[in-house]
């Protein structure tokens, strides 16, 4: 069994390592810190318009495409999906790219015109080895805001 509170010597991004107070860190706070930074991709739009070719994976190009101002719906919650999807395998280095699924929760029934609900699994790169995650995240379509969260594992 894993100790959840064991030191790892693996530091979850270039930001953490610029501002960490402690260089050592838990797995658990390793967890959290791929949750927080999921979210911060997904809270971040992207200029894919202006961009071609490799640039438009690049760094220059972070976050995903905006979707604001759109209304729940088969077509809209499939770009949200697919949006969502490709911007974790671009830009989120932590998960293994081929296991990344994003699926919708509660489609056939939305609880409103104004959000989408989502489901988010991948096999996280840990120290040892892998580790499958479960997320769950909700997009409020009117701002764009993403909120992430541990889903069932």
């Amino acid at each position: 069994m894993v100790n959840q509170n064991e030191k790892i010597s693996v530091l979850p991004c270039m930001l953490w390592r610029l501002c960490a107070q402690e260089r050592d860190l838990t797995l658990s706070s390793y967890r959290r810190c791929v949750i927080s930074d999921i979210q911060d991709l997904l809270n971040s739009c992207c200029r894919s318009d202006d961009m071609k070719g490799a640039i438009k994976k690049s760094v220059l190009n972070y976050g995903i495409d905006s979707c604001v101002g759109l209304i729940n719906s088969r077509e809209s919650t499939g770009y949200v999906l697919e949006s969502v999807r490709q911007a974790l395998i671009d830009f989120e280095p932590r998960l293994v790219p081929g296991s990344v699924e994003v699926k919708p929760v509660k489609f056939d029934e939305p609880d409103s015109l104004r959000e989408v609900l989502l489901e988010i699994s991948a096999k996280l790169k840990m120290p040892d080895g892998y580790e499958f995650v479960n997320l769950k995240a909700r997009v409020e379509l009117e701002t764009g805001k993403y909120q992430v969260q541990k889903g069932m594992s």
